[in-house]
């Protein structure tokens, strides 16, 4: 099968193409760091020069592209980014540091997003194996990630108190129910709850015991394919072991819509799938066609 062409062959060219773009929509003057081209610190193009008042990481477009060779989902990236950073300079660079309680919200993301240069400094704790939390302050549904340096203890920026506000304010909006539910053709006694394209990010409502147990099943299959999507498979016939748990997930064919997901959808998050029964969280040991990690998190080709 051939594969899409692409314009820019290396990071560096890749990298090059971005900053320019966004040296021209945001007034500012970037500069690529010299061991990683896609990690870019800049600054107001109108400052002094000195010290960088922030930073870009294009890791997560560059893999985006390099998997697809399609240059719209890098563009889909950089439009979304500025459309961000606008708002957020609207405050005036000097005011970046300033993070708004109100908008902070916890978020999931793999091994590979933490571990990510220029995320590997992000405020974060594992929760699930492969799985950890990560905190956005969000800007119309886009968001930004909290980083441990750039917490301000003077402005009252301290970790527990970004925790405290992301659960608070998650807590405050409440359930979300899904967007669908869809009888599985293969398996009558199941049900795929499809949760997606929300105001801000939701899928920790899945893990926290007071809001899951409320309004999930005692046992439910759950997985986090992309950013932007959660899946739940419900059944009626019983889960109460790992066993049972793992024959629903193949036979229903959960395991390979997480994965047609993960591959085909924008923003890959994980390809874990999970077993939860009465408020504890397991990671199913389920084959699927991707080379994995230690700890079942996805090692996505490039």
């Amino acid at each position: 099968m051939l594969r899409a062409v692409r314009l820019y062959g290396s990071e560096k060219e890749f990298a090059d193409m971005m900053m320019r773009r966004l040296e021209e929509e945001l007034n500012v003057k970037l500069r690529q760091d010299e061991e990683e081209p896609l990690l870019l610190f800049g600054r107001a193009a109108d400052s002094d020069e000195g010290e960088d008042q922030f930073y870009i990481s294009l890791h997560h477009a560059y893999q985006e592209y390099v998997h697809t060779g399609d240059l719209n989902s890098a563009v889909d990236f950089l439009n979304e980014y500025i459309q961000t950073a606008q708002e957020m300079m609207s405050q005036g660079l000097d005011d970046w540091k300033r993070i708004d309680l109100s908008r902070v919200y916890p978020a999931l993301r793999d091994r590979n997003y933490v571990e990510l240069p220029g995320n590997d400094d992000c405020l974060r704790d594992e929760v699930i194996p492969g799985i950890y939390v990560v905190y956005l302050e969000m800007f119309d549904r886009i968001g930004k990630l909290i980083h441990r340096p750039l917490l301000d203890e003077e402005l009252g920026q301290t970790e527990e108190k970004i925790r405290e506000a992301a659960y608070r304010n998650l807590h405050e909006a409440g359930w979300t129910g899904p967007k669908m539910s869809l009888p599985c053709p293969t398996r009558r006694s199941c049900t795929l709850d499809v949760y997606m394209d929300n105001e801000f990010p939701i899928e920790y409502q899945f893990l926290d015991d007071e809001l899951a147990s409320a309004n999930l099943p005692e046992s439910c299959l759950l997985a986090f394919p992309n950013r932007n999507t959660s899946l739940v498979l419900r059944s009626r016939e019983p889960m109460r072991t790992a066993a049972q748990a793992l024959k629903l997930a193949k036979e229903s064919k959960f395991h390979e819509l997480v994965t047609r997901s993960y591959y085909m959808m924008p923003y890959p998050n994980s390809l874990n799938i999970y077993w939860r029964r009465s408020g504890k969280v397991t990671l199913l040991k389920v084959e699927q066609r991707c080379s994995k990690g230690g700890d079942g998190s996805d090692n996505r080709p490039g």
